[in-house]
């Protein structure tokens, strides 16, 4: 294997994908975690007001102080589904973060599989500081049951920088390419050192033997 071309590879899966992944999935720090258990479709608000769900129930919202030199936030849920027969049945769920009556956040999710299910959503940014209403919406009739909902928001996450991806994935695929194209030469070596090598043995297996006198083959040794 050509050393340069590994390094190339390792160098761009470090940089790149491991770089993109450690950043959205890894980094921050753990928060502040939560237990959503009661569910409704109708809830006070902080401020006093009444939210009303027509469309399905949501779990009480959790009121948080956020502030931008905690940037990014991560937002981790764990669905504790207890239904056995899960098979292919999945709940959606918008998550909804208010500052006041403002939607700073509207996301989807979806939840599938039984047991515990981790879901983490991309990293947010908030701009000002503040008390904040995160909700987690139930959209529709969920056909898995859920027995609670644990609620982790990690803090000071670090936003990919781009340019650094880029570049890891750029040295990824040169190096795999670099590799290949050696991998094509050595096969069309082997295939052309074998060709000969026949033709070698061809010719000497030719060269060896003659008619005899009598209109027999004669091999000479």
């Amino acid at each position: 294997m050509n050393p340069r071309a590994a390094l190339l590879v390792v160098l761009g899966l470090l940089f790149g994908p491991g770089y993109f992944a450690f950043s959205q999935h890894f980094s921050g720090r753990p928060g502040q975690t939560f237990s959503l258990t009661e569910r409704d479709s109708r809830w006070a608000m902080p401020d006093g007001s009444i939210l009303r769900l027509r469309g399905g129930m949501a779990y009480k919202p959790v009121p948080v102080e956020l502030t931008p030199a905690d940037n990014g936030y991560r937002l981790r849920f764990t669905f504790n589904v207890t239904q056995s027969d899960a098979s292919e049945a999945a709940n959606e769920y918008q998550v909804s973060l208010l500052q006041t009556d403002t939607a700073i956040l509207e996301r989807s999710i979806k939840v599938k599989g039984r047991g515990k299910v981790d879901v983490a959503l991309d990293p947010l940014q908030v701009f000002y500081p503040g008390g904040y209403t995160l909700i987690l919406e139930e959209v529709g009739t969920p056909p898995l049951a859920v027995a609670g909902v644990g609620l982790q928001i990690d803090t000071n996450v670090e936003k990919p920088r781009m340019w650094i991806a880029w570049t890891g994935l750029a040295l990824l695929v040169f190096g795999i390419g670099i590799l290949l194209r050696d991998a094509f030469v050595q096969t069309r070596k082997r295939k052309e050192s074998f060709g000969r090598r026949a033709r070698f043995r061809t010719h000497r297996r030719g060269s060896s033997k003659n008619y005899s006198s009598d209109g027999h083959w004669e091999t000479r040794t």
